[in-house]
């Protein structure tokens, strides 16, 4: 089984039961985004609320569409030139070294970002009331997943060290026990603009992929206290240790959801769109 189809199986697992960040995670940091948001456009209530509705549609579009994967992740660590602090950002660059299928099997998400951004533009621009929800949306919940550590390596569900499940351990049953915690974890910021979402995706990635050896390193101390008994007191181990590093994660999101809107608008010219941006 090639790692494409691994991927693939494990993604459809998230779409048809955990989500990315866990479901309430998307829900909570694209409500924050909007709260952020407020101040810079003013857009009515029935935008806000038909996006954090459609927080999770991509994750749920995996189940019918296996191709869209690969849309959710990065695996960084696979290329030699991240490693060698060189990265190649550009997707046809990049083309002249790995195959096509090569580079989807390691994810696609720094260019589906930068794509999703460039298709909200236009939807602004023509005033598209369905497009504009649409990629609102994605564009909000792959922002997002950019900010989850384990959606930008290799090692994403800890099977390479030997800690299988550490993924929806720590981006959805610790998020959905510390739910109300997250929530009163959100701060004011103040949103910017964006004019090259491709290089801020991937400065976002590397900066996620850094934290992930205090995850890892969490999960195992949590696990050796508790006799791997993945529950309540596992759990409340890893938030202890990751609390900061998660709301650090949560609202950095909540904040590039925020300016990445913000941006296609500007960019768009600003257009009032009825019964959604007044």
């Amino acid at each position: 089984m090639n790692k494409f189809i691994n991927k693939t199986i494990f993604y459809f697992l998230i779409a048809t039961s955990i989500f990315g960040w866990g479901r309430n995670g998307h829900i909570v940091i694209t409500t924050q985004a909007f709260v952020l948001l407020k101040a810079n456009i003013p857009f009515t209530q029935a935008y806000q609320d038909s996006i954090v509705a459609k927080a999770n549609d991509p994750d749920r579009r995996i189940k019918y569409n296996k191709d869209q994967a690969p849309w959710h992740y990065i695996d960084i660590d696979f290329y030699k030139e991240f490693n060698e602090g060189k990265m190649i950002e550009s997707y046809d660059s990049l083309l002249t070294i790995y195959s096509d299928s090569t580079i989807k099997a390691n994810g696609t998400l720094p260019w589906v970002i930068e794509k999703s951004f460039n298709n909200l533009v236009k939807a602004f621009e023509s005033k598209d009331t369905k497009l504009i929800y649409l990629y609102t949306s994605d564009l909000a919940h792959f922002v997002e997943d950019s900010y989850m550590p384990l959606h930008t390596t290799t090692n994403y569900d800890g099977q390479l060290t030997n800690q299988k499940g550490i993924h929806s351990r720590y981006e959805s049953k610790m998020v959905d026990m510390f739910l109300e915690n997250i929530k009163n974890g959100f701060y004011n910021q103040q949103i910017s603009v964006i004019d090259n979402p491709l290089k801020k995706s991937f400065n976002t990635v590397e900066g996620s992929f850094s934290l992930i050896p205090v995850i890892l390193t969490t999960d195992l101390i949590a696990g050796n206290l508790t006799g791997y008994k993945y529950e309540q007191n596992y759990l409340s181990l890893l938030w202890e240790k990751t609390e900061h590093i998660t709301l650090v994660q949560m609202n950095g999101a909540a904040k590039d959801v925020a300016s990445y809107i913000y941006s296609a608008w500007l960019k768009a010219g600003q257009p009032k769109i009825e019964n959604l941006i007044q």
